[in-house]
């Protein structure tokens, strides 16, 4: 009994969190990070489909409004009171191990499949990913001994997070 409270009460802590977090319909947005309309679906079952072919949520999860600082040299980011706590709170969720996964989003086209990760996981993501369970600034971490070009580096995710204010070079 215990836990389910504890689980109902951090899921409206979230739900509270996150009520600022939706657009208005058809609002546009430089940068935005979507979670997928099933959030069934593991990032690492997400990664075996085309990223054209994902569903998406009908609203962003962050926008540039959410981000404080976007610092592109680590991908290190800082959030907005809001976002920081609702990620907060996401890892307390529990874990799945293989990952929630998102798609980045830039001037309206998709750019790459990440995941929201929690660090106990057995799996080593093959794909960029915020560990939700860190010390320090959220980061969008990537394999450095992958071979594949680093989507993170995009030049229109730069260009949009560049047009929003909030890039750090």
């Amino acid at each position: 009994m215990k836990t389910f409270l504890s689980c109902l009460l951090c899921t409206l802590l979230l739900f509270y969190a996150c009520q600022d977090m939706g657009t208005n319909p058809g609002e546009r947005h430089p940068f935005a990070i979507y979670l997928l309309s099933d959030t069934s679906i593991t990032a690492v079952r997400a990664s075996a489909s085309p990223l054209e072919e994902l569903q998406l949520a009908q609203k962003p999860f962050i926008t540039e409004k959410d981000i404080k600082a976007y610092h592109w040299s680590d991908h290190s980011i800082l959030f907005q009171p809001n976002t920081d706590t609702a990620l907060f709170l996401m890892s307390f969720w529990p874990y799945r191990s293989w990952g929630l996964p998102f798609v980045v989003v830039a001037q309206g086209e998709r750019i790459y499949l990440g995941a929201f990760w929690w660090g106990y996981s057995n799996y080593d993501p093959a794909f960029p990913y915020i560990e939700l369970m860190t010390p320090s600034a959220y980061r969008i971490s990537w394999d450095k001994l992958s071979s594949a070009p680093d989507p993170r580096s995009d030049a229109r995710i730069h260009d949009a997070l560049q047009s929003s204010g909030v890039l750090v070079q």
